[in-house]
């Protein structure tokens, strides 16, 4: 808070950005609430990490007095929902820091299906039917861009994305639906992490059926099928 005075109705704004750019940010409002999240800054991922693991923990003590079922569904509920939770501003952060979220889903899978420690984890997440945390991701932003596309996503969101124009001539690698590419060209940014440049990236590469399909539950069920079979041959 940045008054101690109390303050009935207030409003919150989150920042984005490095911890060089917030601490330029000068505070010189008093009926603000203000949450700070960095891009280069640990302690979001930090706390999500140990809040997970503390669940693990209380769950493997229950494990025995669970069915598969029944461990599947709560593992879901209190585990895979925090893992899911925002996670499309994840996209383009380091391999080392999704790796953590990764090792978590590895370690729950094995919660669920009563895998040992040191057993290989792909068979396991492929019978739970889980995406790697990579594929989580990035499946998360091709749905949120199918939203945009069609009107189905709030107006400040819409505005991010735009359908590339249908050119004079027909050709091959500009038909199906493609976005704007907004993408920096010289060299890779923090910019590239944001949805504006990120969602053209992650949509244009898809099928071209995938891409035309306007219905979102059809759309949403091939999208899964396509990213299985990429996150199998990964």
């Amino acid at each position: 808070m940045c008054t101690k005075k109390k303050i009935v109705s207030k409003n919150m704004f989150t920042l984005l950005g490095t911890a060089w750019c917030l601490s330029q940010f000068s505070l010189h409002f008093t009926h603000l609430t203000f949450q700070f999240l960095t891009s280069d800054d640990s302690s979001f991922r930090r706390g999500l990490l140990e809040i997970i693991v503390y669940h693990l923990h209380n769950i493997g003590r229950i494990r025995k007095y669970l069915s598969y079922d029944d461990r599947k569904s709560i593992v879901q509920a209190v585990i895979m929902s925090r893992i899911d939770y925002c996670n499309s501003l994840m996209v383009g952060v380091p391999a080392v820091q999704l790796s953590k979220l990764q090792r978590l889903e590895n370690a729950a899978a094995r919660l669920v299906s009563n895998v040992a420690k040191y057993d290989h984890i792909t068979p396991t997440l492929v019978k739970l039917h889980w995406f790697p945390v990579r594929f989580r991701v990035i499946l998360k932003i091709a749905m949120l861009a199918h939203k945009c596309i069609y009107g189905n996503a709030p107006e400040y969101l819409r505005g991010l994305v735009k359908v590339k124009r249908t050119p004079r001539y027909n050709l091959r690698s500009d038909g199906g639906m493609l976005l704007e590419d907004y993408s920096a060209r010289s060299k890779k940014t923090l910019g590239d992490r944001a949805f504006k440049t990120a969602a053209p990236k992650i949509w244009n590469i898809l099928l071209v059926d995938i891409r035309m399909q306007d219905n979102y539950n059809i759309f949403k069920g091939q999208l899964k099928t396509h990213y299985f079979r990429l996150a199998d041959n990964f």
